[in-house]
């Protein structure tokens, strides 16, 4: 070896041992905090705290499960219908990429900006008090780009074999979808 190439291993391995050690130092902050915060919460911790009381958590917890159960009821029919029709129906022409890039587009938006939004037309606009279905909607919104690229993208990684199988046994282009790709 010549002394460039020592050089330069020297280099990387003084790099390395430079990261590691700044990682470490990261990890050993991080176990920290988490020990702290673990250590305070302990000490002030009482059982009243799950309750459904004033106090507790209870409330919260069931708003924020059924918030989430009334967004997949919206969601997941609408990202499923979407996805599917990406993959099966959908060519490859302008009002696809439109779609793709739409949806894209709606993934890379952030929280507090969709439920600005979300605030805006389905309580401001609307009149509507503060509800629950409003918050689903928003949340909704959330989920229905990466609903619709999951769907998408599970229908195009089924083998053509399955397609072309049900559409040779006599199977519409409908039945195919329903009894032989969405449940593989």
């Amino acid at each position: 070896m010549d002394a460039k190439h020592k050089h330069a291993k020297t280099a990387d391995k003084a790099a390395t041992v430079i990261l590691y050690i700044i990682a470490g130092f990261f990890l050993v902050l991080l176990a920290a905090f988490t020990v702290y915060v673990l250590y305070r919460g302990a000490v002030s911790f009482s059982p009243e705290y799950l309750s459904f009381t004033r106090q507790g958590i209870g409330v919260q917890f069931f708003n924020t499960v059924y918030l989430v159960f009334l967004s997949l009821i919206i969601c997941v029919p609408i990202g499923i219908a979407a996805g599917i029709y990406m993959a099966e129906y959908a060519g490859s022409g302008r009002l696809t990429r439109f779609l793709r890039m739409c949806i894209e587009t709606l993934a890379s938006l952030p929280s507090i900006v969709v439920g600005l939004f979300g605030y805006l037309v389905f309580l401001v606009m609307t009149g509507l008090h503060w509800n629950m279905l409003a918050g689903a909607l928003a949340v909704s919104i959330l989920n229905l780009p990466s609903l619709t690229t999951v769907t998408e993208d599970a229908f195009g990684d089924v083998p053509d074999l399955y397609r072309d199988g049900s559409l040779g046994l006599g199977a519409t282009h409908w039945q195919t979808i329903t009894k032989v790709l969405l449940p593989v």
